[in-house]
Formats: C-alpha cells, structure tokens, sequence
C-alpha cells in the first residue's frame, strides 16, 4: 500500500473489497431450520394471536407474515390467525396490515381461506373477549367513515365469491342450533376449574351482530341466511320450546307450599341444573332467540315481507336464478341498526341467570322465573310464527296444483258440465284434506332431509378443507425451498 495513504482509506478501501450485499428478510428466514422451527411451534405461535398485549400480537403477525411470504408453512396452518389479526378491536395499524396480507393470500388460496373462515371468525371473538372490550360493539366497526356500521369480517367476507360466501354463512349460522358445534366450543372454554364453562350467550350475541352487518352485496346472500333461519326453527325450535317450558314447570309455586316442598322444588331444579347437557339446550333456546331477531332484522332492513319472500321462493324453484342489487342502507348509523343491537344486549340480560345455576335466596329463583317464562313466550311466539308460515306454504302449493289441474282439464275438454265441476270440487276438498292431515309427517320428513343435506355439507366441507391444505398448496408453492 502507499505510504501516503491514512487508515481511514484503507479501511474503507478494504470493506469495498468485501462487496457484502444485504440479502432480503424472507430469503434469509426461507431456510431447512427456519421451516422447521415453525413447523414445530407454530402452535404456540398462533395462541399468541388471541393474547390480549398489543405487542406480542405485533411479533406474532410479524411471524405470520414470514410464512405467508416465504411459504415456511401451509396456508391452511395460519389461514384462521390472519383473519383473528384482521378483526383485532385494539391496534388499527396491526388489523390493515392483516387484513392487507389476507388479501393476498385469498387470492392465491380461495378455498383454503374459506374453509378456515368460521374458525377464523369464532377465534376472533376469543380475542375480543380477551382484550376486555363489548363483545356486542366490538362486532361493528365504530369509526364513521365507509365502513361504518359494518362488521369487522366485512373485508373476509366481501374477497369471497359467491359459492364461498354460502358455505361461510352456513358455518356461521350452524353455532346457532348444532349440538355438536355447541359442545365443543364449551369444551373448549372451560373456566380455570376444568368443571364449568363459561356462558356462550355473548359469544352468540356477537356472532348474531356479526351476522347481521355482514356487507350483502346479492339478494341471494340474504335469502340464504333467511333459508338457513327458517331450517334451525324446523330442527330445534320445538324441542327448545319443550325445554324451556319442562324446566319453568320446576320452579312454578305449587298451591300448598311447605318447607319440605319448596326444598324438593329447589332440589329438582339443582338435579336438572347439574346435568351435563342442560349447558348445550341453554345454547339451543339463545341461539333460536338470536336467530328470531336476525330473521327479523334481514327481512325488515332489505324489505323482504312475507308476499316478496313467496314470490322469490316460487321463482327459484321454477329454475330463475337472478341475483338483484341489494341497495345500501340509507343511513350510516340506521335505526334499525341500533334497534337490533340493543334487542340482542336486552335478551343477553334477559337470560343470564338461566347460566349462572342454582342458588339459595328467593330473588335468584324469581329472576330464574322470570328468565324462563320470557323464553318460553319468545319461542311460543316463534313456533307460531312458523306453524302459520308452514300453513300458508302448504295451502299455496295446494290451491296452485289444483288450479293448474283444472286449467289442463278445460284446456282438454272445453266446458265443463255442473256435475263435472262439483266433483273436481269435492276431489279438490279431499285433496286438500288429504295434505292438511299429512302436514306433519311432511315436516317430519322435511326436518330429516335437512339433516342429511346439513351432514353432507359438513362432510364436503371438512373434505375441503383437508384436501385444499395439501394438494392447493404444495401444486402452487412446490418450486419454494423449505
């Protein structure tokens, strides 16, 4: 070197020498270990989604955002955790940023995203609930810009298409009256004890809020919801009713009251109270009430009346499909809106003490009282509802293939002679009667079509999913290097 030169030029002399280039972050972490850590604690890393410190959710997502970039883990692993990120009710900058990543990877993996989408949106109320925040308010976005008004799964549900946005309806509206759905999920929130769980009304109550501001963009969209209402009031709403009224009739005051008698009517409410699945036919009653306001809220904030909803009904079945524009709501902050908000929170409070189980002191056993003799009316006003609603079906359905039958016979004969026409009469009245009498046997077998139809689209759906984790992957990212 030359003597002239000072150490700083030859320092800087021998770091150009080196020609050191910063690789990229993803290309760095995209490596056998890094895939592998990942794979080994991904678990853990996902549970730090739903943890209540702003911070460790950053880190997390940070994480995710490696795998999602850098194809460390199959969509199917994080698909769920993106869309608790997206709903975060605290950190603005963390839920664009995930919604922002979601985006991207429904794009590139539809299926996959869609059949992570219900236990991506039950995850996000974990979170909620966490965090420590109205579950009921945090269900709608509370900024008044475009988006107001709108439920926080607004951008999951809007990246969907049409067949997707179905089956994620269905999911959702399955918490509301499965049994199996209803078990795990107390399985699964069981209190620090292990014994009890927690109560699932507010979980029920925001999935209802959920539900109800989800932007519908098809009139099918609502029909659809609309159809899967009126099936869980076929299902369970009769058994729900039994229930309700079976266990009022436990703590109605008995005429002669004795100290003996009031302690065997207490003991048989704490008999009743105390078996395993009482917990899962509370969800069923709160979860048909939930699902009477939503049925309600659709049908009056789109203008879908009894008549329009016949009129629909008749034109799919003859084969229409047309889709029509829904119309946005007239008002960022609509009445209704509120309305159904506070009618949700009001039978929240309504039917707490049914969880809270037997206690000692007359005033626990009147608001009980209380609690069960509104439910028992709400559903007895519901059954009705749908018993006049079956009628009217079922006597459309007769006047219309009778009508048509007479108009094939004059259309083939001319005029008809009066002996004629009093017996097409008396053979239309025995029809009818026939039909009448044989209305609930239909409903029966209608309830056990639906049924089957429900356990093969769970079926298909869990197929879905399981074959979309691997094989929709792997095909797309089979040139990453893990």
């Amino acid at each position: 070197f030359s003597p002239s030169s000072s150490p700083p030029e030859r320092k800087r002399r021998k770091r150009d020498e080196l020609h050191v280039e910063i690789a990229p972050c993803v290309d760095d972490q995209n490596s056998g270990m890094a895939t592998w850590v990942l794979q080994k604690f991904h678990v853990q890393i996902l549970q730090l989604c739903e943890i209540s410190s702003v911070a460790v959710r950053q880190l997390a997502f940070e994480v995710l955002q490696l795998c999602a970039e850098g194809g460390l883990l199959p969509p199917s692993k994080y698909a769920s955790a993106l869309i608790v990120l997206a709903a975060d009710p605290q950190n603005e900058v963390i839920r664009k940023a995930a919604v922002d990543c979601m985006a991207s990877q429904t794009k590139r993996y539809a299926d996959i995203v869609a059949a992570n989408a219900a236990t991506g949106v039950v995850k996000a109320f974990d979170l909620h609930d966490a965090c420590g925040v109205d579950v009921l308010r945090s269900a709608v976005l509370s900024d008044t810009g475009p988006e107001a008004v709108e439920c926080v799964h607004a951008h999951l549900f809007t990246s969907f298409r049409k067949r997707h946005r179905d089956a994620f309806l269905s999911s959702l509206l399955r918490y509301f009256y499965q049994e199996g759905r209803a078990a795990q999920w107390l399985r699964e929130h069981r209190e620090k004890d292990g014994e009890s769980a927690r109560s699932p009304f507010p979980f029920l109550g925001h999935l209802a809020i959920v539900m109800a501001h989800v932007p519908y963009t098809q009139e099918s969209d609502v029909l659809h919801v609309l159809d899967g209402c009126r099936t869980a009031v076929d299902l369970v709403g009769q058994s729900c009713l039994d229930f309700a009224e079976a266990q009022r009739s436990l703590l109605q005051p008995e005429k002669r009251s004795t100290h003996s008698a009031k302690g065997r009517k207490s003991d048989r409410w704490s008999e009743a109270t105390a078996k395993p699945d009482i917990s899962v036919e509370l969800w069923l009653c709160f979860g048909i009430l939930c699902i009477l306001q939503l049925r309600a809220f659709l049908c009056n904030e789109y203008g879908l009346h009894r008549a329009k909803l016949r009129r629909l009904a008749m034109r799919r079945s003859g084969g229409d499909t047309h889709q029509a524009k829904l119309l946005t709501r007239r008002e960022p902050q609509s009445a209704a809106s509120v309305a159904f908000r506070q009618s949700i929170a009001a039978a929240l409070q309504t039917v707490a003490p049914l969880w809270e189980g037997p206690s000692a002191g007359a005033a626990a056993t009147n608001s009980r009282r209380r609690a069960l003799e509104e439910l028992c009316a709400a559903l007895s006003r519901l059954m009705r509802e749908a018993d006049m609603e079956a009628e009217t079906d079922e006597n459309e359905n007769v006047c219309g293939s009778r009508g048509s039958t007479q108009r094939k016979s004059r259309g083939s004969r001319g005029k008809h002679s009066a002996a004629a026409a009093e017996d097409d009469k008396q053979t239309g009245q025995r029809q009818y009667q026939q039909q009448r009498q044989q209305q609930q046997q239909r409903r029966v077998l209608k309830q056990r079509r639906r049924r089957r139809m429900i356990e093969e689209e769970e079926e298909e759906e869990n197929s879905s999913s399981s074959s979309s984790s691997g094989s929709s992957f792997f095909s797309s990212s089979s040139s990453s290097s893990f």
